[in-house]
């Protein structure tokens, strides 16, 4: 529920999870906390949106991102860098010119290339900000040697430093 409009701001949506009880053990890796199932569905419908309005798609994701001041479905106020990463990304590996190289197609080609730019929130789910400080310290020491500090956990899937 925490992800559903993902990095985005949408004043107007409406979500609702259930919560089933089954005979069954629960099969899921547990890393996602279901976070990228309801991103896929907001980017997803987003996605469709565009295309319905004949815009690309990463338009309607850099208008619809999130910005300081606005307000989560769950009622966190943001407090988002995300335009400015967008743009910092869209720069840095020459958004434009990878949209007009994979807008290239051939009807017979069995594979095609493509791009994407994603934009995705994740936290750690605390949703206070007191508690919510994702960032990292690194020192350089002038002899060479790094100390890096973040708050990552190590769950089995490598965090590396």
């Amino acid at each position: 529920m925490f992800h559903c409009t993902n990095s985005y701001f949408i004043p107007n949506v409406k979500a609702t999870a259930y919560s089933c009880r089954t005979h069954l053990p629960p099969n899921t890796a547990f890393r996602g906390f279901g976070g990228p199932q309801g991103m896929f569905v907001i980017e997803a419908a987003i996605s469709l949106a565009a295309e319905k309005l004949g815009m690309d798609t990463s338009v309607l994701q850099k208008k619809n991102l999130i910005r300081t001041g606005e307000e989560f479905p769950y009622g966190q106020i943001a407090q988002s860098e995300a335009l400015e990463c967008w743009e910092k990304a869209e720069s840095l590996y020459q958004a434009d010119a990878l949209r007009k190289r994979s807008r290239i197609s051939m009807p017979l080609m069995l594979y095609s290339k493509g791009h994407v730019l994603p934009a995705s929130l994740f936290s750690d789910l605390l949703h206070q900000d007191f508690m919510n400080h994702a960032r990292a310290l690194v020192h350089v020491y002038t002899d060479g040697q790094r100390y890096h500090h973040d708050r990552a956990v190590e769950m089995g899937q490598g965090v590396e430093h």
